[in-house]
């Protein structure tokens, strides 16, 4: 995931690093809502996240989804993880090890950031 200059300095997204891991599942995409400001943006898709006023967030990806929510989804749909994410079950234990402790940080960190705004 890659902060927009927007999100660089977004009063929830703005802590985190410019390129961060962070969990995503997806097959679908969005338009940004009219008014909304870009924050954030991978290769699966553009819009990521916005922002709408001061404090109406869109996110696209599961801050909330910490390693343990992940590897249960691993466990309890891997049929339909095969099929939405080729070789998930298997590349998991190491994007786990290697990513998840800083994936688990950022949502906690995003969702900090939010309350802390409301």
């Amino acid at each position: 995931m890659a902060l927009t200059d927007p999100g660089r300095t977004d009063p929830v997204l703005g802590a985190l690093p410019g390129e961060f891991p962070i969990f995503q599942w997806h097959s679908d995409t969005l338009s940004l809502p009219t008014g909304a400001v870009r924050l954030a943006g991978s290769a699966a898709a553009p819009n990521q996240s916005f922002r709408i006023g001061r404090a109406t967030y869109g996110m696209q990806f599961h801050f909330e989804a910490s390693r343990a929510v992940v590897a249960d989804w691993t466990r309890e749909f891997p049929d339909l993880i095969e099929r939405t994410d080729p070789g998930w079950p298997a590349r998991h234990p190491e994007l786990a090890r290697t990513r998840g402790a800083a994936a688990d940080g950022h949502g906690l960190a995003i969702a900090r950031a939010w309350v802390g705004l409301i």
